[in-house]
């Protein structure tokens, strides 16, 4: 493997991230459709700080020590997360360190393969994940009440705003575009797109499930899926099949940053292939903690507020400032 990826690849890890752990947690948390457009509007503003400013993080010291840093966390989080709903939904007999372990040694494997093999799943994977998941939520909107769609003002709007942090697309496309093959192609239509779908998906959980409905259900996003009345003559079993196209959308998002956090660490501390071990290592030990799932939605959110305020807006734009100079 050569370690790069296409744009057409880039395109496909970027939509998928967003079908990945955003659909799972912003409809909760978000109130309203008017909040998740919000959310979803500064999102592709910062996917585009991210496509437009060329910033390389692997060239600064400072930047790499920033970033390895919320790469660890993000990953202990979202891992912490992926592993709760797994067992939520399908393995509830299961203990949740084993799942947590699993997570841990495929993740860590393939992010030690390289950004190529991430690529290339998510470009095999692309149209079954897309297809299906319209499949799910076309035969779901005429359950939609039109009341619970309404867009509404209300006094939370810099709240519902700063929720596109959440959305991790923009700092993904900033942890792996330079490690594009050729000229970026197609980004911008793959951020609109992702911009589209998402709405459309939370639009229809949220009317269907209404505002008080999605903040009660712990995934509000699998709620909707086994509740939805789809014609059987199609595909037997469809739950079945979603969770699992679902789930491999939220490993393209782990292995991507697994695969960054390793090249990271490499260039801060020392280029040797136990680096990846010990990451592993410390993912699983932080991740299993006994906190409740909300408690870890809470947390990831807040980091990604908080920390994506330097690694997806303000950094970025530095870089752009002083390009122009």
């Amino acid at each position: 493997m050569n370690n790069k990826i296409s744009s057409k690849e880039l395109n496909s890890i970027v939509i998928l991230s967003v079908l990945g752990f955003e659909i799972l947690l912003l409809p909760k948390i978000c109130t309203s459709v008017s909040a998740v457009i919000c959310a979803s509007l500064f999102s592709v503003f910062l996917m585009t700080i991210a496509i437009l400013s060329d910033i390389d993080i692997y060239e600064n010291k400072v930047w790499q020590i920033i970033y390895f840093i919320k790469n660890i966390l993000v990953i202990v989080l979202l891992t912490k997360i992926f592993a709760d709903a797994i067992h939520f939904v399908m393995l509830r007999e299961m203990a949740l360190y084993k799942i947590i372990l699993i997570i841990t040694l495929l993740c860590g494997y393939c992010g030690h393969k390289g950004i190529e093999a991430a690529g290339r799943v998510a470009q095999l994977i692309f149209w079954f994940v897309l297809l299906f998941t319209l499949y799910i939520y076309i035969m779901s909107a005429p359950d939609v009440k039109s009341y619970n769609i309404i867009p509404r003002i209300n006094r939370e709007g810099l709240t519902a705003v700063i929720y596109g942090f959440v959305i991790n697309s923009g700092e993904i496309i900033i942890l792996i575009k330079n490690k594009l093959a050729s000229e970026k192609t197609g980004l911008f239509r793959s951020v609109v797109t992702a911009f589209v779908l998402f709405v459309f998906i939370s639009s229809v959980i949220i009317g269907k499930l209404g505002t008080t409905g999605a903040e009660n259900t712990m995934y509000p996003f699998f709620e909707l899926m086994y509740t939805a009345d789809l014609p059987g003559f199609v595909i037997k079993r469809q739950e079945g099949i979603f969770i699992s196209l679902w789930m491999i959308s939220c490993f393209i998002t782990l292995f991507v940053y697994y695969y960054s956090t390793n090249t990271l660490a490499r260039k801060i501390f020392i280029d040797k292939k136990y680096i990846m071990l010990i990451i592993m290592l410390f993912v699983f030990a932080f991740s299993f903690m006994h906190i409740s799932p909300s408690a870890t939605i809470t947390n990831y959110c807040f980091l990604q507020i908080i920390g994506g305020i330097i690694t997806s807006l303000v950094l970025p734009l530095l870089y752009i400032r002083r390009n122009r100079k």
